[in-house]
């Protein structure tokens, strides 16, 4: 057994006592005692090791001992005059560490949804990833065409037809081999189910399987595979799109569930309007108490805004915007960082933000929810309730039911809907 001083520099250093000299062993001793993981770390001092000298007291003109003693944890008065073998841990985000502290393990253990894998996406998707986050599941119904090539960090000519959220899980996962990257391919307006004869995925309306002709029989030869009880999965939901519709559809969902939402759009100026300018919204919804996207606009505008015309523009003004690369930078950084505030409780977050990047212009909206709001004020929230079994889910269920892995949902007679979601450690909490 032996005295070394390891850790993390400028951030945590510790006496530690070992009894190995092996380079792996030591290596993961160190990475478990700091929560490091070992294939994202590597320690600099293995091939030319140094030596950390505490000075004896009578050497110690300048108080060393004693900004060693903040420095190193369980450094003693005892160790004057004694010499330690020091290792550096050089962790894949040991800066990240120094912006979050402890916190940073929030952010490890994070779990979102993105939906939209288009340039917003990718740049969303890269600057989490990067930052620590645990996992993401991207959702797209896409593919990827030659314009997306100039503005989308993850996409290459060989991607063109491929899909949008495929190709840029799949890259993510290549980025940081850490992180957990799944993806669906579809409108996540939609809900989806598998058959199980051919394995073929497809949206619930359908009739039959359209690759094998199988009739649709959800108890006997389908399972679902994608719904709104998916939503429950996730600690947040992050909208990159392009279209009203579909943020008012992830609004109205996570209102619902009570799930953090964070909206960001870009709308870009066409070359030949010299009146509009390039935007860039943010619009985030923490609490039941927020303004949603409808709560500034009149029933007419909402219902204009759901027409598909709108459907290529982000933030419901024109029929078809160009896409700005400058602008999807700013808005993902903006975004990102609002996520990681939020999640790390190390900053305020914004439930708003208008930037005129034209003229310069910069709107922190300080507007109230809408009471009458067409979208938010006719929210009806489920009642979610957790037992141990599935099969005391469904004898719970109360005519038809939906279930999708461990949750049952179902409709009362007075159309309030219940949500009976299976505890994984076999408890029941209600």
């Amino acid at each position: 057994m032996k005295e070394i001083i390891a850790g993390i520099e400028s951030y945590k250093m510790k006496k530690l006592q070992v009894d190995t000299d092996d380079p792996t062993t030591l290596k993961n001793i160190l990475c478990r005692e700091f929560g490091l993981e070992p294939e994202l770390t590597t320690i600099k001092q293995l091939e030319n090791k140094k030596k950390i000298v505490i000075p004896p007291q009578e050497k110690d003109a300048s108080n060393l001992f004693d900004i060693y003693t903040e420095q190193i944890e369980g450094l003693q008065e005892t160790d004057r005059g004694k010499n330690f073998e020091y290792f550096v841990l050089d962790y894949f985000w040991a800066r990240e560490l120094l912006i979050y502290g402890e916190s940073f393990k929030k952010i490890r253990e994070l779990n979102v949804l993105m939906v939209g894998a288009g340039a917003l996406g990718n740049e969303m998707a890269k600057n989490l990833a990067l930052s620590g986050i645990g996992a993401m599941t991207i959702v797209d119904r896409d593919i990827i065409e030659n314009p997306n090539l100039s503005k989308s960090i993850f996409f290459r000519k060989s991607d063109i037809n491929s899909p949008k959220a495929q190709v840029l899980a799949e890259q993510i996962q290549k980025l940081v081999p850490t992180i957990r990257a799944d993806y669906f391919i579809g409108d996540i307006t939609e809900e989806y189910v598998r058959c199980t004869q051919c394995g073929t995925v497809f949206e619930l309306d359908e009739i039959t399987c359209p690759s094998c002709g199988q009739l649709f029989n959800l108890l006997e030869n389908h399972e679902r595979v994608f719904s709104f009880l998916n939503f429950l999965d996730y600690d947040l939901i992050i909208s990159c799109v392009d279209n009203f519709s579909t943020r008012e559809y992830l609004t109205r969902r996570c209102l619902e569930f009570d799930i953090p939402y964070f909206d960001v759009g870009i709308s870009g100026k066409r070359y030949d309007d010299p009146i509009e300018g390039n935007y860039v919204q943010v619009r985030n919804i923490l609490s039941p108490e927020d303004p949603c996207i409808g709560c500034l606009l009149s029933e007419d505008q909402i219902e204009l805004f759901r027409n598909p015309k709108y459907g290529a523009d982000p933030c419901g003004m024109v029929e078809r915007d160009p896409s700005n690369l400058n602008l999807m930078s700013i808005a993902a950084s903006i975004q990102s960082e609002q996520i990681l505030n939020f999640v790390t409780g190390t900053g305020s977050v914004l439930t708003s933000l208008f930037i005129n990047t034209t003229t310069n212009r910069y709107l922190v909206d300080s507007v109230t929810r809408n009471t009458e709001c067409l979208i938010c004020s006719s929210i009806c929230k489920p009642e979610i309730k957790h037992v141990e079994s599935m099969e005391k889910a469904e004898t719970m269920a109360k005519g038809e039911f939906i279930r999708i892995n461990n949750r049952i949902s179902f409709a009362n007679e007075d159309g309030s809907r219940i949500i009976i979601e299976v505890s994984e450690n076999g408890n029941s909490e209600s």
